[in-house]
């Protein structure tokens, strides 16, 4: 069995074009119903002439995680 401390921190892979999506860092779930819901990613995310404003959150759904190894995770994302 995988923790959810595990998941946080290992990269995260595209599998429809190879290129990293970045790293997990958080996970989205529901305690009452012991279901994770999806993947955290932040995203650095860029203003005016291209200058870096700080970060915003990518979700992924759970259901496009296929592969967790030991260093990355695979999903399928369009």
């Amino acid at each position: 069995m995988i923790t959810g401390r595990e998941i946080k921190n290992r990269e995260i892979i595209n599998l429809t074009n190879g290129k990293s999506l970045g790293f997990a860092s958080d996970i989205n779930i529901n305690i009452e119903k012991s279901r994770i819901y999806s993947l955290i990613i932040p995203v650095q995310k860029s203003g005016l002439m291209g200058i870096l404003t700080g970060y915003e959150e990518k979700e992924i759904k759970w259901k496009d995680v296929k592969v967790i190894g030991e260093d990355v995770i695979l999903v399928i994302v369009y």
